[in-house]
């Protein structure tokens, strides 16, 4: 068994064992319900999502960005997407991450860092073996249950939350992480400039709660009535107009 966080922690897992717990009752449930169709990796271990949580609880800059990562100039500025194909010295004007290790940074690290299960930093970037929907799941919870707010990294609209009509979900993963931040209690504010709508924690008790179970099972219901309505009512009562 690996150890828990120190006692006093804010946060739904307490230990390793009651994460594994809940992280392969979810990647079950997923499978029982899409089954072939199950989004990325089914081999990752539990031990790697939970390392992502852990780490996705401290990250440099004190925040975290979800959403579309828009990494080319002109599509950044169409879509209002954050700048992740130049290197600024930082979002908000610091140098996170300026050197590694001797290696040349992309413009994505140098500006906000990366989070996975070896580094802490503002966005998730995992290797295909080790991602599936429920490590992004774990990533979110992370930086939910330390309270820290999310920016969008493009706009909360239905292109960009839900697939098509013929597709075979509701929901993209920007709609899923975004769900996930509603069902936290988190609510929009103005934000930053240059990072976009935040979504800033209002009810730290609600957002305690959200575990895998409650994630899977909500989209399990959203799916299951193929319902954008409940994602966008969601949405109003948090202040976001989805259109």
């Amino acid at each position: 068994m690996r150890a828990g966080l120190p006692r006093g922690e804010a946060m739904a897992f307490k230990t390793f064992t009651d994460f594994e717990t809940d992280y392969k009752r979810s990647v079950e449930s997923e499978m029982s319900r899409v089954g072939m169709r199950f989004m990325g990796s089914l081999g990752v271990k539990a031990s790697v999502a939970w390392d992502i949580y852990k780490n996705s609880m401290k990250p440099g800059l004190g925040f975290h960005i979800f959403g579309r990562h828009v990494d080319k100039e002109d599509r950044w500025a169409r879509e209002g997407g954050i700048d992740l194909a130049s290197k600024q010295p930082g979002a908000l004007g610091q140098i996170p991450h300026p050197t590694h290790g001797g290696r040349s940074l992309s413009a994505m690290e140098y500006n906000f860092g990366i989070v996975n299960d070896s580094s802490d930093g503002s966005i998730l970037m995992v290797g295909s073996e080790n991602w599936n929907l429920h490590v992004n799941d774990a990533w979110l919870m992370g930086g939910v249950h330390a309270y820290l707010p999310f920016y969008s990294a493009s706009a909360l609209s239905s292109e960009n939350l839900f697939r098509g009509d013929n597709a075979s979900t509701v929901l993209g993963i920007t709609g899923r992480e975004f769900l996930g931040l509603l069902l936290a209690g988190y609510k929009a504010e103005r934000g930053n400039a240059k990072l976009g709508v935040a979504m800033v924690c209002k009810n730290k008790a609600q957002a305690d709660r959200l575990d895998f179970s409650t994630y899977e099972n909500s989209v399990r219901l959203i799916e299951g009535a193929r319902s954008r309505r409940t994602v966008i009512d969601m949405a109003k009562e948090a202040g976001v107009d989805i259109l």
